[in-house]
């Protein structure tokens, strides 16, 4: 589908499209190298998936990449480099984004991390009232 401004729209019909994979029950729910960043991209930005991550990009990285660049990622035609993950974790969505690629992790440090997340978001919330 696309947006007003030809960018990918995100529907679950996209979503499903991308991924045709089974889990790995050694892995949890790793998508495979050509579908994860598509995926993870429509379910976080729902719309205007290629604006977003310019936007995202260039909050780190001034030089950005393609609009045609932002869209072969984002429909998983192409995976985006390792840099573009490192870029978008040190953005403003960079909390987001970490979440949704440790989305199912059950390792001790992952699931300490999301307990002080709550206990700090908690204290946060008693300290404005």
């Amino acid at each position: 589908m696309r947006g007003q401004s030809g960018l990918t729209d995100a529907t679950a019909s996209n979503i499903a499209a991308i991924s045709r994979h089974e889990p790995n029950k050694n892995n949890g729910d790793i998508l495979p190298n050509s579908e994860w960043f598509a995926v993870m991209a429509l379910e976080l930005w729902r719309q205007k998936v290629a604006a977003h991550l310019q936007c995202l990009c260039q909050q780190t990285d001034p030089n950005g990449y393609s609009e045609r660049t932002l869209r072969a990622w984002s429909s998983g035609e192409n995976e985006p480099p390792a840099r573009v993950l490192a870029l978008l974790l040190r953005s403003a969505d960079g909390g987001k984004v970490l979440t949704w690629v440790m989305r199912d992790c059950e390792q001790p440090w992952w699931i300490r991390h999301k307990k002080a997340e709550r206990i700090y978001n908690a204290l946060q919330a008693e300290l404005r009232e």
